[in-house]
């Protein structure tokens, strides 16, 4: 899991997407999204020497989200 979450984003499904940025070295999770429960629902890795600093889900599979976004 990530050890600096940076960013996160409440989805309106109650999940969360977070990522992580100073503290991710490659190979580790640097984004996830994780349910109101806390169990993970995926998570993205990959072998650049940093994290993901922000992001935005707009869309998932290609269907858009259903529900009134969260601020």
């Amino acid at each position: 899991m990530p050890a600096d979450p940076c960013g996160a984003q409440r989805l309106p499904n109650g999940n969360t997407v977070i990522c992580s940025y100073g503290q991710a070295k490659p190979g580790e999770v640097k984004l996830l999204e994780v349910t109101r429960e806390k169990k993970v629902v995926w998570t993205y890795r990959d072998n650049k020497p940093h994290g993901i600093h922000e992001f935005h889900v707009l869309d998932t599979n290609g269907k858009q989200l259903e529900g009134v976004p969260m601020r």
